[in-house]
């Protein structure tokens, strides 16, 4: 078991070589005490933030997580960790036979400090930030440890495992690479507001500069795994994503800093081979309308049942379905948004 002091001199290192103070950029993401830690840290953690008032997201938190349970074995399952502001909607996963879980409660002061430009999206980075410092400061993971975080809209037809093992002092994984942004002008906000500029923001109380580079790529943040030693680059990344806002308002900055940040420490390896989502309009109808079902039959049922359960849950739709619905859209096409 590493001590919070040894835990912290590993994760801070950049900071202190830098003469800096590690708790000033870990304000952000004050420790939450967890009580009662193993006897021995977990190697593996999966990760959720959740927040809002819409049980739909937090439903699908735990469809994400029954889904994952599904594609291994009992002996494999990582520590769960969720961060949101609804902890008795998690109330009977608390104390369930082979789940290892913690709920971190996401106060809304936490939540109005990490939103104060009502960029909500950074609450997934802080939000992962928040998640790792807690468990390590209570000795739940060590320094060592592994972190996947996934969106809620998100399951699993194969074991997501080796995520895990793409994880490396030295690499972090995302969910998939998407255009360049001079390639493609759905991205032209970026271009237009941060090619050919320096930008300016704060960490540390140091000012950091960022330039757009001509080989800049988008990559998805569906998922996204780390180490401990990658928190100082979270919250740096909270930071970069203040100017950036305010130059692009664009609403994926939230993805973009984060492999922009990443890819100056580490190489950004992806994951889409291994988890598939239903976040596209049309699919997420359709498998809230199975989940209505779903829940109907197994609320109340133990975890481990749920997992059996999960296993007849259909995510795609038929081919009749999805046939009548593009019909549909060539004689009433939908209003472009």
């Amino acid at each position: 078991m590493i001590t919070l002091l040894a835990a912290y001199a590993y994760v801070t290192r950049v900071s202190e070589l830098a003469g800096g103070n590690m708790e000033t950029y870990l304000d952000l993401v004050p420790q939450a005490i967890i009580p009662t830690p193993p006897a021995k840290p977990f190697a593996h953690v999966v990760c959720y933030v959740v927040y809002g008032d819409n049980e739909v997201y937090y439903e699908g938190v735990k469809v994400s997580i029954l889904s994952f349970f599904s594609q291994i074995a009992v002996q494999q399952r990582p520590l769960v960790a969720v961060l949101s502001p609804k902890p008795n909607f998690f109330a009977d996963w608390q104390h369930q036979a082979d789940l290892d879980f913690v709920h971190l409660d996401l106060s809304n002061s936490l939540m109005a400090q990490w939103v104060k430009d009502d960029y909500h999206y950074r609450t997934k980075t802080l939000g992962l930030a928040y998640i790792i410092r807690s468990l390590l400061g209570s000795h739940w993971v060590s320094a060592s440890s592994k972190f996947l975080f996934f969106d809620s809209d998100t399951y699993f037809e194969r074991s997501p495992l080796p995520l895990y093992e793409a994880i490396t002092p030295k690499q972090v994984v995302m969910y998939k690479q998407e255009p360049k942004i001079f390639a493609h002008k759905k991205y032209r906000n970026y271009v237009n507001g941060l090619a050919n500029q320096t930008i300016y923001y704060e960490h540390q109380g140091q000012q950091k500069t960022y330039q757009l580079p001509p080989n800049a790529q988008m990559y998805s943040s569906l998922i996204m795994g780390v180490m401990p030693h990658c928190l100082e680059q979270l919250i740096e990344i909270s930071e970069l994503m203040y100017p950036m806002r305010s130059l692009t308002n664009a609403r994926t900055v939230e993805q973009f800093a984060f492999v922009e940040m990443m890819r100056q420490h580490y190489h950004v390896s992806t994951g889409e081979a291994y988890v598939k989502h239903y976040s596209r309009r049309r699919q997420k109808q359709f498998v809230q309308s199975q989940l209505a079902i779903f829940w109907q039959q197994v609320a109340h049922q133990p975890v481990n049942q749920q997992i059996q359960a999960m296993k007849q849950l259909r995510f795609q739709r038929p081919w009749y379905l999805t046939l009548k619905q593009a019909i549909g859209r060539i004689f009433h096409p939908e209003t472009i948004r």
